[in-house]
């Protein structure tokens, strides 16, 4: 089967979501702020199934940290093309704005 998979591109923040979720012994990192991109074949990241594995996870190309990318904890916005989340991406480091 040659059919290639569609992409699904998602821009999130690179930031602490909630006290309560980190690594069990270790301390808290503290987010950069950056804006990253994840590439998933999922269209909808509220997926039954999805959520019961523990969401996809990003990982920050500046501190290495890699959040868990759930939309009940992060804000994400989605793209069909890798081009559009990449500028997005771009202008948001750029002027250093949230959503």
């Amino acid at each position: 089967m040659d059919k290639k998979t569609e992409r699904h591109y998602w821009v999130f923040r690179c930031e602490n979501t909630h006290p309560n979720q980190r690594p069990n012994g270790k301390k808290m990192r503290e987010g950069c702020l950056t804006w990253g991109i994840k590439s998933t074949k999922h269209s909808d990241l509220n997926d039954k199934q999805l959520v019961l594995m523990g969401g996809c996870q990003g990982l920050c190309k500046k501190c290495g940290r890699k959040p868990r990318l759930q939309p009940r904890t992060t804000n994400l916005k989605g793209f069909k093309s890798k081009e559009a989340a990449v500028e997005y991406c771009d202008a948001m480091n750029s002027t250093g704005v949230g959503f």
